[in-house]
């Protein structure tokens, strides 16, 4: 099977390890979305 890539993936082979680190961040901030990391900052000024 020598079908190219999904488009998809494309960006995270360019990227390297970053694409895939950041992935993994928004995929964990899907998981828990009770702790933004914004609504504490945002806490913290106000």
């Amino acid at each position: 099977m020598t079908a190219p890539a999904p488009a998809r993936l494309a960006p995270d082979q360019a990227g390297g390890v970053a694409a895939s680190l950041t992935r993994d961040r928004n995929l964990r901030a899907l998981e828990r979305p009770s702790q933004p990391r914004s609504q504490p900052a945002r806490r913290r000024r106000a």
